[in-house]
């Protein structure tokens, strides 16, 4: 969602099914893809590898995100 000129905000739906879908799929997947829209309306997609250190510093996180959320 557009911010301002530039900005943007990025989030997931927080339905529990919705929630425990993207859950599985940051856990499962070697990669990362950031959904981008143009102000033309046209889209594209960056897609990163996690690599071993980026897959330890996801699993950390989503540990550390279900801890908070109880």
């Amino acid at each position: 969602e557009k911010v301002a000129d530039r900005f943007f905000l990025s989030a997931r739906r927080n339905a529990p099914a919705a929630v425990e879908a993207n859950m599985t799929w940051l856990r499962r997947h070697s990669w990362v893809d950031i959904p981008i829209d143009h102000q033309s309306g046209r889209g594209a997609r960056v897609s990163a590898a996690k690599g071993i250190p980026g897959d330890r510093v996801f699993q950390e996180a989503l540990r550390a995100w279900e801890e908070a959320s109880g």
